[in-house]
């Protein structure tokens, strides 16, 4: 298999150098507006033998100078494509809010190639891609996303209190609530085991809601609620990380099979 090193969607996924090789990666994809840097400390909060695999779409950190992705299926498509050469052993997919969204259609596609298939999907903060209301997010105005923001945890308006971070911030969150607004899955049901994590504080996903990604599984769902709001995983992420230690198909380092 390629070295994903040396292949043109390198920047796509960044992991800790070191880590490699390991009996299995954790692959996530953040929430809207954010990059790689979601996921910068959880590398020492896992197990020895997962390693991190975090998703850095066009549009932010040091991708900023690229255009951010208009679609869910260019987004989902191009993840796709730059995640294969990291298929050489046991995987699970993880994604936060509008992550989760991405993890499913990653997984959707990912069913239709003749590759390695996730161990698991863990979808968190979000409810299943068919039960969202498009309507339910905000417009193009950079006030109408930060009361959106504001809605589900105040805290995170202070990154955009400067006027030149805001400037910095605000494209991708534009473009990645565009998506999201335009977004309109088709209701495949996963053939992968799929666990639902969500904040009991979470204005935007209840247990009901986080109950919902049952539905697009036929391999087994459980879920599991944290002490938090939708962003739990900054505030309470050791209890995240361990959930996850304890869930993931892996411990100790030891490999675990692919499920075919």
């Amino acid at each position: 298999m390629a070295d994903p090193k040396n292949s043109g969607d390198a920047s796509w996924f960044r992991h800790r150098p070191g880590v490699e090789p390991p009996a299995l990666r954790l692959v996530c994809f953040p929430h809207a507006g954010a990059g790689s840097a979601a996921f910068a400390d959880w590398q020492s909060g896992l197990p020895s033998g997962v390693a991190v695999l975090a998703a850095c779409h066009p549009g932010r950190q040091d991708r900023l100078a690229e255009p951010p992705v208009g679609s869910m299926d260019e987004l989902a498509d191009r993840s796709v494509a730059a995640l294969l050469p990291w298929l050489d052993r046991p995987y699970a997919l993880f994604g936060h809010s509008m992550g989760s969204a991405v993890a499913y259609e990653v997984a959707r596609r990912l069913a239709e190639l003749p590759v390695r298939q996730p161990e698991l999907m863990v979808a968190s903060g979000r409810v299943a891609p068919h039960r969202v209301v498009p309507g339910d997010f905000p417009g193009d105005g950079d006030e109408e996303i930060l009361a959106s923001l504001r809605e589900v945890s105040g805290h995170r308006l202070d990154a955009f209190a400067e006027p030149a971070l805001r400037e910095l911030l605000m494209p991708a969150l534009r473009a990645d609530y565009r998506v999201l607004r335009t977004y309109r899955p088709d209701r495949a049901v996963l053939d992968v085991p799929v666990a639902g994590c969500v904040g009991i504080s979470d204005p935007r996903c209840d247990l009901a809601g986080i109950r919902t990604w049952s539905e697009l599984t036929s391999a087994g769902f459980e879920h599991r609620l944290f002490a938090g709001d939708h962003f739990y995983p900054e505030t309470h992420r050791s209890d995240l990380l361990g959930y996850l230690s304890r869930r993931l198909p892996c411990g100790g380092g030891i490999p675990v099979p692919a499920r075919r």
